[in-house]
């Protein structure tokens, strides 16, 4: 792992979150370079870390294959045009920050891209890797597999505005807040229960920041014929929330991080024990990492491939009202 040599673009709060993972599993600091477009900010980045940061800068050529990996945290609005220039500079094995693109039109154009550069594309949804997940994956199998799913993807307005003035976000992103943020939710219900065949949309109201509703509700049927439902209330209460019921379980996973566990015939809900990850990682990035960098075999599975990624936005997009 020392040897790996591995770019970030984006030295916020992602930024160093993925940093941290790289120096636990034993990546060289000088083996990493992080590219920040603001100089306070790439000050703060070396100073914590020891890694180097430039500001400012263009993103470098990967000449030689000089890099190993780009993981990539900007803003979601320069998602797709960083992407475009990794390409372009010769980067094939690039880790994206989720939603990879503000649309499944533009996430479409990275995949073209992609393909026409020989380059391996992995969106970033780390909730895939909780531990709590594998747990529910496990007990889903041996009762069977799944026969419905409810979820909840509600998002609490006032921490969105408060981001909106602490990290810069636009209106335009704001407006597609959806698949900015809820999508990981979406994303686990896909992952659990797959690709939505037949369903109803509907949306509700509006928020000054978000036009395309409020209120949103749905039901249908995966094409691995699993019922679902969800019911989410941006201008009430609510928080995320997956139910998987099986025939011998309810299976409770708010927040994701736990999973509790309801018995047939029995109203008594249990928590589960959860193995722990290190305190100061953020859960899931560690073995999204090791499954990125190769290190991890068996999970590599887990990563979300652009055609995945793809779907989740066509369906989010449904989902929010949004157009396409």
């Amino acid at each position: 792992m020392k040897r790996k040599k591995i770019l970030i673009v984006g030295a916020g709060y992602m930024g160093e979150e993925y940093t941290k993972v790289l120096l636990y599993i034993g990546v060289n600091p000088k083996n990493i370079l992080a590219v920040s477009r603001k100089k306070e900010t790439a000050e703060r980045f070396y100073n914590k870390y020891n890694v180097k940061c430039q500001w400012n800068a263009e993103i470098p050529k990967n000449q030689e294959n000089i890099y190993d990996a780009a993981i990539v945290c900007v803003s979601p609005i320069n998602l797709q045009p960083v992407t475009h220039q990794l390409l372009i500079n010769n980067f094939d094995n690039i880790l994206l920050e989720k939603p990879g693109a503000l649309s499944s039109v533009g996430l479409k154009k990275i995949k073209e891209d992609a393909n026409n550069n020989n380059a391996n594309i992995f969106i970033a949804y780390n909730r895939r890797f909780y531990n709590s997940i594998d747990n529910a994956k496990q007990i889903i199998a041996n009762d069977g597999g799944l026969i419905s799913c409810f979820f909840d993807f509600t998002e609490i307005e006032e921490r969105i505005l408060k981001a909106k003035k602490l990290k810069g976000f636009t209106d335009v992103e704001l407006n597609r807040w959806g698949l900015l943020n809820s999508l990981h939710v979406i994303d686990l219900f896909i992952h659990f229960s797959g690709n939505i065949n037949k369903s109803d949309f509907l949306q509700k109201g509006r928020l000054h920041w978000h036009e395309s509703g409020a209120t949103f509700c749905g039901s249908g049927m995966t094409h691995k014929k699993v019922f679902f439902s969800y019911l989410s209330n941006w201008d009430g209460a609510g928080n995320w929330k997956i139910e998987l019921n099986t025939k011998r379980h309810k299976l409770i996973l708010s927040p994701l991080e736990k999973l509790f566990i309801q018995n047939k015939n029995s109203l008594q809900i249990n928590a589960t024990d959860i193995t722990e990850e290190p305190e100061y990682l953020k859960p899931g990035l560690l073995k999204q990492v090791e499954a990125f960098l190769k290190i991890d075999s068996k999970n590599r599975q887990k990563l979300c491939t652009l055609d995945e990624a793809v779907e989740n936005l066509s369906i989010g997009e449904k989902i929010f009202g949004y157009e396409q």
